[in-house]
């Protein structure tokens, strides 16, 4: 029986030693599980900020493309106008050329209408002889007709001058419009760069968040394996447990026994001695008091 209880306890304080160094594992794999986890959602919130700013850059880059879509269709409108007035200009030339070849003008119609309004600020400006006055009549006369001849080519001119400067607006605004296409391209395609770099950051953060759940999967994995394992010991050692309580109990309850036993013999040694009317030791009145 001692035997038996030797072995329980020595099988007891093994189990227990198993246990204390399952629960150390325990809480070890319970950190580093938790440390994974908390990598895994680390890595989660960091590419969900990233994709809301591919979002934000393909929002900016899209709306930078429209614009840049805008600017070559103005562009391309204004060439289109200039090479329309430049043709009209080449028209209305031609038609020029011929109206003064018709009425043998030559040169810049209004360079006659200059000279005459020169010559008639000098006869109102100047003090001219008589003579003088009659040459200037003449000749303001001369240049007038010459004046009302020309004002087929003048109004030419005017419709020359209006689409030139025409042209020349138009030029300005293609200008324009190329240099905000280009700096806008510049803008779009920075923005779509800065979106795949940002994408490239994404997919390299999944393969981390991947090794971090691949590892948090493991090792809880693993602490469910120990965990059973502790489970399995604690069964065995409340079963052990159970077994030494029992033979405690039978060992007290032989201890009982015995003292009982012990006390009974005492109690006849004492009434045997009463009955003889032997003196009593301070012991014998001891049992007797027990006995009561």
């Amino acid at each position: 029986m001692e035997e038996e209880k030797k072995e329980l306890f020595s099988r007891i304080s093994e189990l227990q030693e198993q246990i204390k160094e399952l629960k150390l594992q325990l809480n070890k794999l319970n950190s580093e599980k938790e440390k994974w986890f908390k990598k895994k959602g680390e890595l989660s919130k960091s590419i969900s900020e990233h994709i809301n700013e591919v979002k934000k850059l393909r929002k900016e880059r899209d709306a930078l493309t429209k614009q840049v879509k805008d600017s070559k269709t103005k562009r391309n409108e204004a060439a289109k106008k200039v090479t329309g007035l430049t043709d009209k200009v080449m028209e209305l030339r031609s038609e020029k050329d011929k109206v003064m070849k018709k009425h043998n003008i030559k040169g810049d119609p209004s360079k006659i209408k200059y000279e005459i309004e020169k010559l008639e600020e000098k006869m109102e400006t100047e003090v001219i002889s008589f003579k003088k006055e009659e040459a200037l009549m003449k000749k303001i006369k001369e240049l007038k007709k010459k004046m009302l001849e020309a004002q087929e080519v003048s109004s030419i001119w005017d419709r020359i001058h209006d689409a030139s400067t025409e042209i020349d607006e138009m030029r300005k605004q293609a200008r324009q419009s190329h240099t905000t296409l280009q700096q806008k391209a510049k803008m779009s395609q920075e923005k779509h760069e800065a979106m795949i770099e940002v994408s490239k950051k994404i997919e390299d953060i999944k393969k981390e968040e991947q090794a971090a759940f691949a590892k948090f999967v493991e090792q809880k994995k693993r602490f469910g394996e120990i965990n059973d394992q502790l489970k399995q010991k604690l069964e065995q050692h409340a079963k052990l447990s159970t077994k030494i309580d029992a033979h405690k109990k039978k060992k007290a309850d032989q201890r009982k026994r015995k003292e009982a036993q012990t006390i009974k013999e005492k109690i006849a040694e004492v009434t045997e001695k009463i009955r003889k009317k032997e003196k009593l030791t301070t012991e014998d009145l001891r049992t007797m008091q027990a006995e009561k």
